[in-house]
């Protein structure tokens, strides 16, 4: 993450779907385990081992504001509903492993401070390929990142799914 406050890429890492680029036995298993939660708390993917010659597949993250956390996402309880709505807020672009894009389709919905909102599709068509787990923990990451310092590079909680 060069631009602690840009966008940034995420790569998705949960029981569901973990991006076929990771490669988690390059020095052993214990050690792929160790990365993996080294990468999950920091979202830092110098710490990974990327499968020679396999390209990940990336969800772009934007920053969200904290006006949108506190006036819409943090007035739901439960850490699920904060997730998708993070998500929805958040992440507008997946770049593919065979370079295409996946994006929201039709227009997003201007929310508070004029955040940009995927819709209910947007959800289901992520959930369809990768998995509802992995829209859980992109959100999360994106939730997490918003409540964090502009400086602060993390740490990130592995979220209970």
């Amino acid at each position: 993450m060069a631009d602690t406050f840009g966008p940034f890429e995420v790569l998705a890492t949960n029981d569901a779907w973990t991006d076929p680029a990771i490669d988690g036995d390059a020095d052993g298993p214990e050690a792929g385990t160790q990365r993996l939660a080294e990468y999950r708390r920091t979202r830092d993917v110098a710490v990974l081992r990327l499968r020679d010659g396999v390209t990940p597949t990336l969800f772009v993250v934007k920053p969200l504001g904290a006006t949108y956390i506190a006036s819409v996402v943090d007035t739901f309880s439960g850490d699920t509903f904060r997730h998708v709505m993070s998500f929805m807020a958040s992440c507008h672009e997946i770049r593919r492993a065979d370079g295409s894009r996946l994006e929201p389709a039709g227009k997003l919905a201007k929310s508070v401070k004029g955040t940009m909102v995927g819709n209910d599709e947007w959800i289901d068509t992520v959930a369809a390929e990768f998995g509802l787990l992995t829209v859980y923990e992109i959100g999360s990451v994106a939730y997490q990142r918003a409540r964090l310092p502009r400086a602060a590079r993390g740490p990130f909680v592995w979220p209970r799914m």
